[in-house]
């Protein structure tokens, strides 16, 4: 991946299954995802809300949120 590249971000509600990229429907889930955002006062982390998602076509990342 290039230096300037940016990482490509959809809604989970829009995602149709397929890369942004290169529209291959071969996309799966990557074992990452994050929370973005402060936690608040808790204690506990914050639940993942950005899930990392990969193209074994193009081998180029993704994310949703």
């Amino acid at each position: 991946m290039e230096e300037n590249e940016t990482i490509e971000r959809l809604s989970k509600k829009t995602f149709d299954g397929k890369c942004p990229y290169c529209q291959s429907t071969n996309t799966y889930k990557g074992f990452t995802s994050y929370a973005a955002g402060p936690s608040g006062n808790s204690n506990k982390y914050p639940e993942a809300n950005i899930e990392v998602w990969h193209c074994s076509d193009c081998k180029r990342v993704f994310e949703l949120f």
